[in-house]
């Protein structure tokens, strides 16, 4: 169960939600108008108000499938077919309207012509994002604000990215929600979604319970961010995510080819691929350190649980 699903604010898709609903109110005041006070020459056209709805329709298909495809986690076969479902839908429901009015009429053919043009152009729309370069979608598991700071920028280059903070290893909730806070800056600096699972650190308890004394690095370490990763990968098949990765190879204190063999064997189980990548490399660590600054992030002195504290 997901807990909490941010989206930050983004002029472009304050915008393009804008532009949306313009071509819907055009769409309303066009068709909501007396025929009679088009030109002659243009309403005795034969089925010239049949092209009239096939375009603004199509459209209006276009740009809500366009909308998903940039402010949302779906598939383009699942966005194309909202595109037309809604279009289709909005026709019916205009052509419905205009019954009650006096100067208009329904008709099933308006209707009919509307459905076909948000059917095309969502089939055309879906062919030809089919054919281009799509980056591939990438599940980030991010353990705090500070170790996504710089790297969650550089992978964004190459993935389209939702950030994903489970972490039911920290000590308090306080803790939980202030690191949370950090990744939501993190989200917001580069304009991604990110998702924040239920706290349950009781069931964590369970989880490690006998190894509370093993030392960072060791066998409690292991099942920690082994517990993590597993729903990292349970949720990134859910959402139909092409990877799934981590955050915590940026950290010095954690074993890059345990996280690695981790990740790959959830691969396996979930038929997913894993950014096997260790990210203190190139200086990430350090460059990680010189963004959480930059951004003024709280950097926590412990990993996250209590005897970690310790």
């Amino acid at each position: 169960m997901r807990q909490n699903i941010y989206y930050p604010f983004n002029r472009l898709r304050l915008l393009q939600s804008l532009f949306v609903l313009s071509w819907a109110t055009l769409i309303g005041a066009l068709l909501s108008v007396r025929t009679n006070g088009f030109p002659k020459e243009i309403v005795s056209i034969p089925f010239s108000d049949k092209v009239v709805h096939f375009v603004l329709f199509g459209f209006l298909a276009r740009l809500i499938a366009g909308w998903f495809k940039r402010h949302t986690t779906l598939d383009r076969k699942t966005e194309a077919i909202i595109g037309c479902i809604v279009a289709a839908t909005y026709a019916f429901c205009f052509e419905v309207i205009q019954d009650f009015l006096p100067y208009r009429s329904a008709s099933f053919y308006d209707w009919l012509f509307g459905a076909l043009g948000a059917l095309a152009v969502s089939f055309v729309w879906y062919r030809f994002q089919v054919k281009q370069v799509i980056k591939p979608k990438l599940l980030l598991h991010a353990c705090c604000g500070p170790c996504g700071s710089y790297l969650t920028g550089e992978l964004k280059k190459e993935f389209e990215i939702f950030l994903y903070f489970a972490n039911s290893n920290i000590d308090t909730n306080e803790e939980f929600e202030r690191r949370w806070q950090q990744v939501k800056k993190i989200a917001k600096y580069y304009g991604l979604p990110a998702v924040s699972e239920i706290y349950n650190h009781q069931e964590w308890l369970e989880k490690v319970k006998g190894l509370e004394t093993e030392p960072e690095r060791g066998a409690r370490c292991d099942i920690c961010i082994a517990i993590r990763m597993r729903e990292t990968a349970e949720a990134a098949k859910k959402l139909k995510f092409d990877y799934f990765g981590t955050t915590l190879s940026v950290s010095s204190h954690k074993d890059y080819e345990m996280i690695k063999n981790i990740g790959l064997g959830l691969a396996t189980d979930y038929d997913l691929k894993f950014l096997a990548k260790d990210f203190k490399g190139d200086e990430g660590y350090k460059k990680s350190v010189a963004k959480s600054k930059e951004l003024e992030l709280y950097r926590q002195n412990y990993c996250g649980c209590e005897f970690a504290k310790k």
